[in-house]
């Protein structure tokens, strides 16, 4: 029996990273964690670590082997995308929200590009450029005005994190660069009013102001028509590739299935500490 693989997570643990740490671990996969997240990361699982063998160890670059998969995770903010590290001697999977200059990428480094992931963590503040001005315009009480023509492809964390574990855990020879985004393109405006919608629930169960129009169905799309030439025609990433690897997995395919009203959930949760939401 050949030895079992460990999966070495460097880079931005908070969010993503940890997310898939968790699914993993209770997988009895093997992992270690860099040293700057590893005594965090073991803190915010310490209930799940309690019922597991396979504990996540420390990185240290001597535990890698050639089988072993590393997972680098880059979502700075400013410039764009650059692995440092990558002379590992095994695979490499760079994970990044950044332009990734296709040299970067060999057979060796496979490069995972994701586009609007709504992201979130518990251990610390993590960046959403987008849906943090349109969070501001929501504390602000003044709303938000500076709408575009873009569409945002929303994806959650979780359905994120579960396409990474799948992919990991069979091994597919995967192209050099895969694209990863929601599936449904959302306008900033439908955006911005359900975020709207979800904060003023959340402020009202904090307060315990209920009112009626605060527990009112409210419709996930826009009713109201916009004028077609308004509307930017929107290019969504390729997700042929990504699409055609899960297939040969489950046959399943790329199905993101977490709504976008739970994903923006979980972000204002995240955000509770900092926005006294």
């Amino acid at each position: 029996m050949g030895e079992t693989k460990m999966v070495h997570f460097l880079g931005d643990i908070p969010g993503l990273a940890e997310e898939l740490i968790r699914k993993m671990i209770l997988n009895n996969s093997k992992c270690s964690i860099t040293g700057r997240w590893f005594k965090q990361v073991k803190s915010l699982l310490a209930t799940e670590l309690e019922f597991i063998e396979q504990q996540p160890v420390l990185f240290d670059a001597e535990l890698v082997s050639h089988h072993d998969i590393v997972l680098y995770f880059q979502f700075s903010s400013g410039g764009s995308s650059v692995v440092e590290e990558i002379n590992f001697g095994c695979d490499v999977i760079l994970i990044t929200d950044k332009l990734v200059e296709t040299e970067h990428s060999s057979d060796d480094v496979k490069v995972i590009q994701l586009q609007d992931m709504v992201s979130y963590s518990s251990i610390e503040s993590i960046s959403n450029e987008q849906l943090d001005h349109y969070l501001q315009g929501c504390l602000s009480n003044k709303g938000y005005s500076k709408f575009t023509s873009e569409k945002f492809w929303w994806v959650s964390q979780q359905d994120v994190a579960a396409c990474l574990e799948k992919l990991v855990a069979n091994e597919l020879d995967i192209p050099n660069q895969l694209f990863l985004c929601g599936r449904r393109g959302w306008t900033g405006q439908d955006t911005f009013q359900q975020l709207e919608m979800l904060y003023q629930r959340t402020k009202a169960g904090a307060s315990g102001r209920f009112e009626t129009n605060h527990l009112a169905p409210k419709p996930v799309i826009n009713p109201v028509l916009q004028d077609v030439s308004s509307v930017k025609q929107a290019m969504r990433p390729d997700l042929s590739a990504i699409n055609e690897a899960l297939v040969a997995i489950d046959g399943e395919g790329w199905r993101p299935i977490t709504p976008l009203r739970t994903s923006l959930m979980h972000y204002l949760a995240a955000k509770e500490a900092n926005y006294s939401v």
